[in-house]
């Protein structure tokens, strides 16, 4: 039994088609979960600061609920730890504005973790600096 072009062109339409439908309905469901608000948070930290790659968690840090930000940059900022430390407390400050209003009750602080990539192959060297950010809202109310 032969199938004609036409038939198999025509099914594979199709078939294209309900792939496409059922991707968009799935999509739309991530958008609205934590793991979509996490990631929205990081392209637009990503996209403010220009930096290679970021990833948010959220997680405890021994008895405080923390979301943590790692990201990686290229600029070199040659051991001026004033810039780093102001660059970091602006992506934490960032997370604050940024993030959900339920993380923004829950969370006490936000701990940053600044990855500088210099070089790149076998020469590669990373410089890491953390800085832990505390909520604004919640200092109002232990001050």
């Amino acid at each position: 039994m032969r199938s004609s072009p036409w038939t198999i062109l025509v099914l594979g339409v199709l078939a294209f088609a309900m792939i496409a439908v059922g991707m968009l309905l799935t999509l739309g469901r991530f958008r609205s979960t934590p793991a979509g608000n996490r990631l929205k948070l990081a392209n637009e930290i990503r996209e403010k600061f220009r930096f290679d790659s970021v990833r948010v968690d959220r997680g405890k840090e021994g008895k405080h609920e923390t979301i943590f930000v790692q990201y990686e940059t290229e600029v070199p900022l040659y051991g001026d730890t004033a810039a780093m430390e102001k660059e970091m407390r602006d992506v934490g400050i960032l997370v604050f504005e940024k993030c959900e209003p339920k993380d923004k009750e829950e969370v006490d602080r936000v701990h940053v973790t600044r990855h500088e990539v210099r070089r790149s192959g076998c020469d590669r060297k990373v410089l890491s600096h953390e800085v832990t950010v505390k909520n604004p809202e919640l200092e109002k109310f232990f001050e």
